[in-house]
């Protein structure tokens, strides 16, 4: 199923959401742009693991903990000030 980007009204979003570029050590954003279609307001890395992980690192242990360190980090420090962010750009364009 294809998705249309959001619609005419989407100013009334995307610039509160500019914010996001301020914050460039927090939001990894893919453009510096708030152009027409998707935005994208952080992109992780496709890979957590590198491949001397999938050796003798998927036996002992050193990958999983590799992963679960990375999604703690994301979820501890990244995602809640993201939010915080996101919700105070929003408050200030009521």
């Amino acid at each position: 199923m294809e998705m249309s980007p959001p619609g005419p009204d989407s100013d009334a979003i995307r610039v509160p959401l500019g914010a996001v570029r301020q914050n460039p050590a927090v939001f990894k954003s893919t453009s510096n742009s708030l152009t027409d279609g998707w935005i994208v307001l952080h992109l992780e890395p496709d890979y957590i693991l590198e491949p001397a992980d999938y050796g003798s690192g998927c036996d002992d242990g050193t990958a999983r903990h590799k992963i679960e360190t990375w999604i703690e980090d994301l979820a501890v420090n990244k995602l809640p000030e993201m939010n915080r962010i996101i919700v105070d750009c929003f408050k200030r364009h009521q």
